[in-house]
């Protein structure tokens, strides 16, 4: 019972955090980037065109999402065998809310609610597998600490977070694989009719 509490609490933290740095990334866009992200275009005409007509190239995307993404996880992973790991993950879900934050903001600068729309769009459907991901990594990490409060150091429950972390895994392993070979032609797809 107190386990879950306490995860339970901490769960709550980490979404108080991302809807913070949310809003923080909103305000951040719009006093201080405003001028700067409506320069950079990132749904501009010729962008959009110019990512329309790109051939991708699997291999290479795969590759580079496969260092971005699991960099992440093997971290996160890493420090959650640690008293480090419930603050990184604070730390992460604090920072995945100012990222977004500032996308949506300049999106929204561009483009208006279609511009928010086309940016939700392009996260499916690798999103799908990552949320889910995060979400257990997340679990993984609070309730690890909580057994290693509870439990004075002993290690009988690394198995279960050795688990976790095997599922997180394969979960944004899912994920790279739809973003390299599924997300290219869908987000096409969508601006042909954009």
């Amino acid at each position: 019972m107190w386990k879950n509490q306490t995860a339970g609490k901490e769960k709550g933290i980490a979404v108080f955090l991302f809807f913070s740095g949310l809003v923080l990334g909103i305000l951040a866009a719009n006093i201080f980037f405003r001028k700067s992200l409506g320069q950079v275009g990132i749904l501009g005409k010729e962008f959009l065109e110019t990512y329309r007509d790109t051939k991708v190239d699997a291999l290479s995307l795969f590759f580079y999402l496969l260092r971005a993404r699991m960099g992440i996880v093997a971290a996160l992973g890493v420090l959650g065998f640690t008293r480090w790991g419930r603050l990184s993950a604070y730390c992460y879900s604090l920072w995945l809310g100012f990222s977004g934050g500032l996308f949506l903001a300049a999106a929204a600068m561009e483009k208006g609610f279609s511009g928010i729309l086309l940016v939700l769009a392009a996260l499916l459907p690798q999103y799908l597998a990552y949320i889910p991901g995060i979400l257990l990594l997340f679990y993984g990490i609070f309730t690890r600490g909580d057994q290693r409060v509870r439990q004075g150091g002993k290690r009988e429950k690394q198995v279960q977070y050795w688990v976790i972390l095997l599922v997180v895994t394969l979960l944004f392993v899912a994920g790279i694989l739809l973003e390299t070979y599924v997300n290219p032609d869908f987000v096409k797809k969508l601006l042909k009719n954009y």
